[in-house]
């Protein structure tokens, strides 16, 4: 296997929850109590990855306190591979808290 390269934005200009490259914020849980996924954490190449199966939904929250605050952020990246995903969405949510 191959891995995703390594992004080269300024840190900066990154809020990172899971890099081996930047600095990340706070996850309190990679997989919601809801989720359908099941999660396990896997090296592919030398990298760290998070390895989700039975794919159907997965929550990642930052917990009480932690939240992200993304105001001045412009762009939203995030690398995914999969074998045989035709649709991949991403939902955020702001919990209205500041």
């Amino acid at each position: 296997m191959v891995a995703a390269p390594d992004p080269t934005f300024p840190a900066t200009d990154v809020i990172s929850l899971f890099s081996g490259t930047y600095t990340d914020s706070t996850v309190a849980t990679w997989r919601a109590p809801w989720c359908t996924a099941s999660l396990s954490d896997v090296q592919v190449a030398g990298n760290d990855v998070k390895k989700y199966t039975s794919f159907g939904v997965a929550g990642i929250e930052p917990g009480t306190g932690n939240f992200v605050d993304a105001t001045n952020m412009t762009h939203f990246n995030v690398s995914v591979w999969s074998p045989n995903v035709d649709t991949f969405r991403v939902k955020l949510v702001e919990l209205g808290c500041r």
